[in-house]
């Protein structure tokens, strides 16, 4: 199966450090997965060739302005895609349109599918690109064949309002490479063996610091003596 996966959009960050949790949770699969990665950003392309991932790299649109993106998608990427043979093609938060293979729509944003976001210092920037892109996440909802979201609490508000998505939508959760866990406990200066907890975050509405908080609440009840 040939899986490939929209990233022109993606720059070093968050979004990044999923792409290549991913990649490299694939590369351990006994899969016949074959993979192509659509990139633009100069910085992503270099970390994606860094990790060595058995995937084609395929630059595209390389230091053009981001807002170019969407044109692209709307007239080239369809014959980038049957070009490439693509069975399915992967994107993060947005529904592809003029595609004709089934898609996969990574959601990392609340805001993207919410027609408003419930908290207005969090809300989606303005101008007509970003309404475009936020419609075609909630587009994804009723079209796309798989909506995947990085927790529950983005599944539940989804759900919430496109119910008749249920059937399609997954969680995946974001996590961490076991090796760099491993790494971390082999270091010198690791607080003298003494766990230490550390959360940096921002106060986006999808970051649900709310259960963050609980979270420790609730690891202090049951380890009163952990300080």
């Amino acid at each position: 199966m040939k899986l490939v996966i929209n990233a022109i959009s993606t720059k070093p960050g968050g979004g990044l450090t999923v792409l290549t949790t991913l990649l490299r949770g694939w590369s351990r699969l006994d899969t016949d997965l074959e993979i192509a990665v659509l990139v633009s950003n100069r910085r992503t392309i270099e970390t994606l060739e860094l990790g060595k991932f058995d995937v084609e790299i395929i630059p595209v649109l390389v230091d053009a302005p981001s807002w170019k993106f969407s044109w692209w998608e709307a007239g080239a990427l369809k014959s980038w895609l049957r070009k490439l043979r693509a069975d399915v093609v992967m994107r993060s938060n947005h529904y592809q349109f003029n595609v004709s293979c089934p898609q996969v729509v990574l959601h990392q944003n609340l805001w993207r599918f919410s027609p408003e976001s419930p908290d207005p210092e969090v809300g989606p920037a303005g101008g007509m690109v970003e309404a475009l892109r936020n419609w075609s996440a909630r587009k994804a909802l009723r079209s796309a064949a798989a909506n995947v979201f990085i927790s529950n609490y983005l599944r539940k508000h989804a759900e919430a309002i496109v119910p008749e998505s249920h059937s399609r939508n997954y969680v995946v959760y974001n996590a961490v490479d076991d090796a760099l866990l491993e790494a971390s406990a082999q270091a010198p200066d690791r607080y003298d063996g003494v766990p230490v907890i550390a959360a940096v975050q921002d106060g986006n509405i999808q970051k649900d610091n709310q259960t963050l908080v609980r979270m420790m609440g609730e690891l202090v009840r049951r380890e009163p003596s952990v300080p």
